[in-house]
């Protein structure tokens, strides 16, 4: 289990140095296998506006992107074609370090450019390559991206199978209360309005899930979680998705309840049926493989796909186009899974 010290006073006030934190943790019983630093290896990188976009002449390949990060624009070329106006960017101006690598202005087809714009993998925040970091719409031009993404200690504990209590950042923080006799700060939120209760589950086998719950939420808008989210999520070993995907991760990794999203519109009959899997069912995972079930498996699939495989949350195959714009979720979460049963 990852646990970010940053995360974790949010709900204790740890006064103790790391060290001494992770001697009493492993004193309990939670032996701490780990202590590191995480922090980016860039300077000189800052958030900036696309402001616009066009071809590069003789190239199909890259683009130019005028991009705006104080009162000056600055014309870069990229070869990534996830962009559009109006995104934030990280955006590495000349001068600046990406690890080892110094960024210059360098002339592509005869086109200056300057510095360069950055994927999540050149700033050593994930493994996406596949195009520019798009930063939350709210990180303001100019701003230094380090800002966005500060320095954390990460513990790495080892939780016995008795306290799966600990499996979260509000676990370890209830234990480290106990430890230091401190108090601890449980999160609050507002109480939502809630209209006349629509049938969202059908359980088809009590035997394997006794209880699986849901709520409709409507209104949302899939876009990339923000900044803080992101590096919290990171430093808990998961990796971003969109804010859909993310707050589910979140309140995993926060509560210990562990959640799914899912498309409302792909819902058949608009609810979620949970059951037994059919022997050699197949199921088409959000790493793009597809996977062979046993009836021992169980299921909460949504609408099936063209290749007669189930999809099972939200998600979004890979290298497909943004899925922006509203839309409807609904998230569920359940408990008292059989212990003979595995879930997909």
């Amino acid at each position: 289990m990852l646990i970010s010290l940053n995360w974790l006073k949010d709900y204790v006030d740890v006064q103790v140095d790391v060290t001494t934190l992770a001697e009493r943790l492993t004193l309990a019983g939670n032996e701490v296998n780990r202590i590191h630093e995480q922090d980016v290896d860039f300077e000189g990188v800052v958030v900036a506006e696309i402001k616009g976009l066009r071809p590069l002449p003789g190239s199909t390949k890259n683009q130019i992107a005028s991009v705006s990060a104080g009162p000056t624009v600055a014309d870069v070329v990229t070869g990534a074609w996830n962009l559009a106006v109006g995104d934030r960017v990280p955006y590495a101006v000349p001068g600046s370090r990406l690890n080892d690598r110094r960024i210059e202005t360098k002339s592509f087809l005869g086109v200056p450019s300057a510095g360069m714009l950055c994927s999540a993998v050149e700033l050593g925040l994930g493994e996406d390559a596949a195009g520019i970091l798009i930063l939350d719409q709210g990180a303001t031009p100019g701003e230094d991206l380090r800002r966005l993404y500060p320095r954390d200690t990460i513990l790495e504990l080892e939780i016995k199978s008795n306290r799966p209590d600990l499996l979260c950042h509000l676990g370890i923080a209830r234990e480290v209360g106990a430890l230091f006799n401190l108090s601890v700060k449980e999160p609050t939120s507002s109480k939502p309005r809630v209209a006349d209760a629509r049938d969202l589950v059908r359980i088809d086998a009590p035997d394997g899930c006794r209880r699986f719950v849901g709520r409709l939420v409507t209104g949302v808008t899939v876009a990339p979680s923000p900044p803080w989210m992101q590096a919290r999520l990171r430093a808990a070993g998961v990796r971003p998705i969109s804010n859909v995907v993310d707050i589910t991760n979140y309140v995993m990794l926060e509560a210990g309840q562990p959640m799914h999203a899912f498309d409302y519109l792909r819902l058949k009959d608009g609810r979620v049926v949970v059951r037994r899997a059919r022997e050699g069912e197949e199921i088409a995972c959000l790493d793009g493989k597809a996977r062979r079930l046993t009836s021992h498996d169980m299921v909460a699939p949504t609408a099936p796909s063209r290749r007669g495989q189930q999809r099972f949350s939200w998600r979004q195959p890979p290298g497909s186009p943004d899925q922006s714009g509203a839309r409807r979720a609904r998230s569920a979460c359940a408990r008292r899974h059989h212990p003979g049963s595995r879930r997909g």
